[in-house]
């Protein structure tokens, strides 16, 4: 095993070397297989959705406007609304009404289902249907879609009379006909169908194919919301937030988006934030969102994560803690159990964790620590040496994309003279001194010498012995291990010194070993 850092240009990479060593989209061909489920109606991963030929609609947040397609700008038509192939949509990948679903199709079989279809079999009309939209064992064909679709929607079929109205309403296999999406939508809204119901409802809101008519875009995202529907959940939230065909109520619209949120839908995770730093007006409203956001962030919810960020940094819905902030900075940053990166907007609160780490004992398996590129301040680099100096278990921190200067190199200089820990360090050392350079590449192989000789210890077979497993054998032999290699006697030879250390307490019994080395 050698050790050796890579040339020092302008990035210094400081590492160990070894001298010994989604969802896929179905394809024509595939077997097709029918499988009995009990689908959710808004399940969101039954088919691919990369080329979904069947677009979202959504109510524009006057706040937020980030609406993905145009429906809501009357000056544009449908015929010219942006591609629908251009992006995932929600709507479209709750599509599976029917006990059945297609899990792959092959053309071999696609007869069997035809042959299905013709006789009258409503599911296998659906699936027919669904096949020649995607292009799945089929030629996409929206015209034979539209036709099957309409066969199933005709026998009472609420979803097939959903994607009967969606086509209308795009134009895929017939003009673009708004009158009759909304007729479509109807059948299937009344049905139950909540992808239809929040439709709709956009549709009456905005004018599309219907008067406007905000008391009936209400009714229809109520049943929606109150079956979960997180799409409906916001844009109902909005109205109650914006007093538009309801009372205001910002506590409702609070609730809904909350209920939106924990779903994952992104806009909603916004507009609740920005309520919660700026738009709440109660402090009773501040501390429910922030008891909410609390109850998510425990779940290691991001957006909630971040949340709690904020609210203890300013002292929103709860007293200003800017220890509790860090924490939840550090929280946020968590990728896996023992690896941390810390993101740029919280780089302010870098001075406080190496306080947090010593407070928290759910950090002390973090064993690599990353930060986003960004810029840090000497003070920055004071408190990552401190936390260098009095942290023993992370052996990895990545500035790669974070300049150093000579102030920030003899910090972390200082800080790895005293910790042994450190075996990978990656920074950018366009501005620091060759010397400087040199001397951190010298600390960190120095630790990676420590790491594998204390490897070679613990696995020899003398400490393997029961008489030798002994926690005061194993410090004085870590502390001889580090007081040689940082003397700069080579690794090779330190190992031979753990071979003469063990093979002289060999025969000594455990107490008197024990008396020898206290």
């Amino acid at each position: 095993m050698s050790f050796a850092p890579t040339a020092v240009t302008s990035v210094v990479e400081i590492s160990v070397t070894s001298s010994d060593g989604a969802h896929n989209s179905p394809r024509a061909g595939n077997q097709l297989t029918i499988t009995p489920t009990t689908t959710p109606q808004n399940n969101k991963n039954l088919l691919p959705t990369d080329s979904s030929p069947i677009s979202r609609i959504r109510l524009s947040n006057r706040k937020s406007p980030t609406s993905p397609f145009a429906a809501a700008n009357l000056s544009v038509p449908c015929s010219t609304l942006a591609s629908p192939y251009t992006e995932p949509r929600r709507l479209v990948q709750s599509i599976v009404a029917s006990p059945y679903k297609i899990s792959s199709v092959g053309a071999n079989l696609v007869a069997g289902l035809i042959k299905a279809a013709t006789s009258g079999d409503v599911e296998a009309q659906f699936n027919l249907a669904m096949s020649y939209s995607y292009g799945q064992g089929l030629e996409q064909n929206f015209e034979k879609a539209l036709e099957w679709f309409l066969k199933c929607a005709n026998q009472g079929n609420a979803k097939a009379q959903y994607f009967v109205g969606v086509m209308n309403f795009h134009g895929h296999g017939t003009e673009v006909n708004l009158g009759k999406a909304a007729e479509w939508f109807r059948k299937s809204a009344n049905q139950g169908d909540t992808d239809a119901q929040c439709d709709l409802g956009t549709m009456y809101l905005q004018g599309l194919g219907v008067d406007i008519n905000e008391s009936e875009a209400v009714i229809y995202f109520k049943k929606a919301a109150e079956h979960g529907h997180a799409e409906a959940q916001f844009n109902l939230a909005v109205l109650y937030e914006n007093g538009d065909g309801v009372d205001k109520d910002v506590t409702k619209a609070i609730a809904l988006y909350c209920n939106s949120a924990e779903q994952g839908d992104s806009d909603a995770q916004v507009q609740l934030e920005s309520l919660f730093i700026e738009g709440l007006s109660t402090d009773e409203e501040k501390t429910d969102t922030f008891l909410w956001y609390q109850k998510e962030a425990e779940k290691n919810v991001k957006f909630a994560q971040k949340a709690l960020v904020k609210a203890y940094s300013l002292g929103i819905g709860v007293c200003q803690d800017v220890n509790m902030a860090a924490y939840w900075a550090i929280r946020t940053g968590l990728e896996k159990e023992t690896t941390i990166k810390f993101s740029v907007e919280h780089f302010d609160l870098i001075k406080y964790i190496p306080s947090i780490f010593k407070n928290f004992q759910e950090f002390s398996k973090i064993e690599k620590f990353k930060f986003e590129k960004g810029y840090l301040s000497n003070e920055n680099f004071a408190s990552i040496s401190e936390l260098i100096h009095s942290n023993k278990s992370i052996e990895l921190f990545n500035f790669q994309e974070i300049t150093l200067e000579n102030a920030d190199a003899l910090e972390i200089i200082k800080a790895l003279k005293v910790n042994s820990t450190v075996t990978n360090f990656f920074y950018d050392g366009t501005n620091v001194d060759v010397s400087l350079n040199l001397e951190i590449s010298k600390l960190v192989n120095q630790n990676n010498s420590i790491y594998e000789a204390k490897k070679y210890a613990k696995n020899h077979s003398l400490m393997l012995s029961s008489a030798l497993s002994n926690e005061m054998v194993t410090q004085s032999l870590e502390t001889m291990i580090i007081s040689k290699l940082k003397s700069e006697i080579s690794l090779s030879e330190t190992k031979q010194a753990v071979d003469k250390f063990l093979e002289k307490f060999i025969q000594i019994p455990i107490e008197k070993s024990s008396e020898k080395l206290s």
